[in-house]
């Protein structure tokens, strides 16, 4: 898992990067894009302790409101994940925590390319691939980039008109059953 926490001008104010056992077999397709597989992992700590460690840096960024998290594809993934491998540990998610998916807000704001895979927008965008593409850190940063592309109170607009809450995200995993 890997984030950055992002002051209000787009700048990288710290760092959340660790690598967790998922303690189930690992798909041949993932390893194939990214490079880590079982043997890897299996003495990293598990979901149990890193999502706590998370849990936390999530409320030292949290200053006195929301936590808003962005990813690529998290709508489909990210988000998903992180539901289901807080509840699959009885952890809590933390309180006021939200999540937007940048596919829609790059729909938005690039609405001229033929597909939005991350490394297509940021190819098109910046003429080189994404440094340390399908990394945590490597796409968290080309994700930083991309958004400080353009006016900030429109990427903020956009990522807040895009924001869902992980309540809502919660019961649409659950389908409104008791987690």
């Amino acid at each position: 898992i890997g984030a950055l926490a992002l002051d209000q001008t787009w700048r990288g104010v710290s760092t959340f990067n660790k690598f967790v056992n998922p303690l189930v077999a690992i798909d041949p397709n993932a390893t194939a894009v990214n490079g880590i597989d079982a043997d890897f992992v299996s003495k990293k700590p598990g979901w149990d302790v890193v999502g706590r460690h998370f849990n936390d840096w999530i409320e030292e960024h949290r200053g006195n409101g929301i936590v808003n998290l962005v990813a690529h594809n998290g709508k489909r993934f990210d988000a998903r994940i992180l539901t289901f491998e807080h509840n699959r540990h009885d952890l809590t998610l933390p309180h006021n925590l939200y999540h937007t998916d940048t596919i829609p807000v790059l729909k938005e704001l690039f609405p001229y390319l033929y597909d939005y895979k991350l490394g297509t927008v940021y190819q098109s965008t910046f003429h080189e691939p994404i440094p340390d593409q399908h990394t945590a850190m490597g796409d968290c940063r080309a994700m930083q980039r991309l958004l400080g592309t353009g006016s900030e109170k429109l990427i903020r607009d956009k990522l807040f008109k895009h924001r869902e809450s992980f309540d809502c995200i919660v019961k649409r995993c659950f389908h409104n059953k008791k987690h």
